[in-house]
């Protein structure tokens, strides 16, 4: 698509949504001085038409050129419109199954290193069967194929294979960004799993530590575990916001101090303390009892005075822009 192409539309933005509402596609053309006009439709997708649907409006809608060598055009779309038109409540529902139905009206939450106890709450909650696989996958990334080339890549440096070595070099980014797509993707699902537990224990308020931890100069596994927990508050607001639109009530979410939370047992106060290797059980020394430490800090953080985080409309992606590919 050159300079002298332009794209030709009648109508508006309003005009446009009502058309894609009903039609589920939109025609326009490319029109060249002395020759005949060129004209293409644009199917949208499914996901776009529900939120169409839900309400939201097209803000904008543009066509660029592509680029070498196939120069395919691409075609954005920015909508507009109140959180609840970007709502879906599909992947919520289907955790909710697997969740306990007893009701509490406040949830402590313990964040952790990526793992079976990754998210643990006041009240035994199993993480859900997707989560873990991509936990599973993630580690295995971690822990056996990034190790392996790394080995190769130290062999092939040895050896002066410059070829081989340039060839594991970009293998090794390669896994790397398929390591930062898991985790990218853990980090979407999350919110709608916590959202899921809020609304089946028919909870008020939601209860997180207040973590200040530099990871600056940590090394060795106080690192992986920093680098590797899902600390992110929008995850949390964003889970609130989810559990609020389906249960017509506000969640509070709350931020309490951190302060031995992980080291006192909450049912008889006696001292935990981590030997070695030691993260997930932990004998307490005054009762002797085995305690899960992920479980024990939730249920700590649940029973502490908490200070009330102010929640702004919850922001979604999706009305950055939408791309399409042409019809």
């Amino acid at each position: 698509m050159k300079k002298k192409f332009v794209v030709s539309r009648q109508g508006n933005a309003q005009e446009l949504t009502e058309q894609i509402k009903k039609q589920g596609w939109t025609e326009f053309g490319f029109p060249k001085k002395g020759k005949q006009k060129l004209t293409a439709k644009v199917y949208f997708p499914p996901k776009l038409l529900f939120y169409l649907q839900n309400g939201a409006c097209i803000k904008v809608f543009q066509v660029k050129s592509g680029k070498a060598p196939n120069f395919k055009p691409r075609v954005d779309v920015v909508l507009e419109g109140l959180p609840s038109c970007f709502h879906s409540n599909t992947l919520l529902r289907n955790y909710l199954s697997n969740i306990p139905k007893k009701k509490e009206a406040t949830i402590g939450i313990d964040i952790n290193r990526l793992g079976l106890y990754m998210v643990s709450f006041n009240t035994p909650i199993n993480l859900p069967f997707d989560l873990l696989q991509l936990i599973k996958r993630y580690n295995h990334l971690s822990k056996k194929v990034l190790p392996e080339l790394n080995k190769g890549l130290l062999r092939k440096r040895k050896e002066y294979d410059s070829h081989g070595y340039c060839k594991l070099k970009g293998e090794i980014s390669r896994v790397y960004n398929r390591r930062t797509k898991i985790l990218r993707e853990i980090v979407q699902r999350l919110p709608h799993f916590i959202a899921a537990v809020l609304v089946k224990k028919h909870c008020r308020a939601l209860k997180i530590e207040r973590l200040t931890i530099n990871p600056t100069g940590a090394r060795g596994a106080l690192a992986k575990a920093i680098y590797n927990m899902p600390d992110n508050k929008l995850i949390y607001k964003k889970a609130v916001w989810l559990a609020s639109l389906e249960l017509n009530y506000d969640v509070l979410l709350e931020e309490v101090l951190p302060y031995h939370t992980s080291s006192h047992h909450f049912g008889c106060g006696g001292m935990l303390t981590r030997q070695l290797n030691q993260h997930d059980f932990v004998p307490c020394k005054k009762c002797g009892q085995q305690v899960n430490t992920h479980e024990n800090a939730a249920r700590n953080i649940a029973s502490l005075p908490g200070k009330l985080l102010t929640l702004d409309p919850f922001p979604s992606s999706h009305v950055q822009g939408n791309h399409l590919n042409d019809g």
